[in-house]
């Protein structure tokens, strides 16, 4: 009985992973690490800013907050990260985040998680974009728990990781300009045909909600 207590805990220690950032990881670096594990994008908050501090906490509570708000993510924290300058050997989970101060949510980091079973695009319950991680999925994922990120075969994941980039970079340098003309668009509707304003503006909507299925948009974010 002694034996078999003293094994249990190893078992459920194993199972695993550790997570480690390391600052200076590149999304061309994905390109050796997509040759051991599955790779992604890693969206590192909720809301138009986030911070160093912010990520980290939000990485390991497995939870986040809208910047918006001001406040840390809830909760307590789920797992511990390390930080290292280079892809550390072994069952692991590594990642970048960002680094300083208050800043612009608008960039994606690497993420690799380097285990048997994983090839390819990471996949995400939260985000169901192949390639696109929320750092919600992280924590769940190193304690091996129901909603762990999966992953899917690509022939060549770092190359979908960057068309993916850019489609997401396009798409928020085109919002400003689809908002105007959809404005325009309800403003002339208003006086020329006022009945179809509630009609034009669910219209509206029902776009920008096929793009956002489409993964044209960060709607998840």
């Amino acid at each position: 009985a002694c034996a078999l207590t003293a094994f249990l805990p190893g078992s459920a220690e194993a199972a695993e992973l550790r997570v480690v950032v390391v600052p200076e990881l590149e999304l061309a670096d994905l390109e050796a690490l997509s040759q051991q594990g599955a790779v992604g994008l890693l969206v590192p908050d909720a809301g138009p800013e986030t911070s160093a501090a912010r990520a980290l906490a939000a990485l390991e509570r497995g939870a986040v907050r809208n910047s918006l708000l001001g406040d840390d993510p809830p909760g307590a924290r789920m797992i511990e990260a390390t930080f290292a300058r280079g892809s550390p050997a072994g069952r692991v989970i590594v990642l970048a985040l960002p680094r300083g101060g208050i800043q612009a949510n608008d960039r994606r980091y690497p993420i690799a998680v380097l285990a048997p079973g994983y090839r390819g695009l990471l996949t995400s319950k939260s985000t169901r974009i192949p390639g696109l991680v929320s750092i919600v999925d992280v924590a769940p994922t190193a304690r091996d728990e129901e909603d762990a990120l999966g992953s899917t075969s690509a022939a060549d994941p770092v190359r979908s990781l960057t068309e993916l980039d850019q489609r997401i970079r396009d798409n928020r340098e085109a919002k400003p300009a689809v908002l105007l003309v959809s404005l325009a668009l309800l403003v002339a509707l208003a006086f020329l045909l006022p009945a179809a304003v509630l009609p034009g503006f669910a219209a509206i909507l029902l776009a920008n909600l096929a793009l956002g299925m489409a993964g044209a948009t960060e709607a998840w974010v």
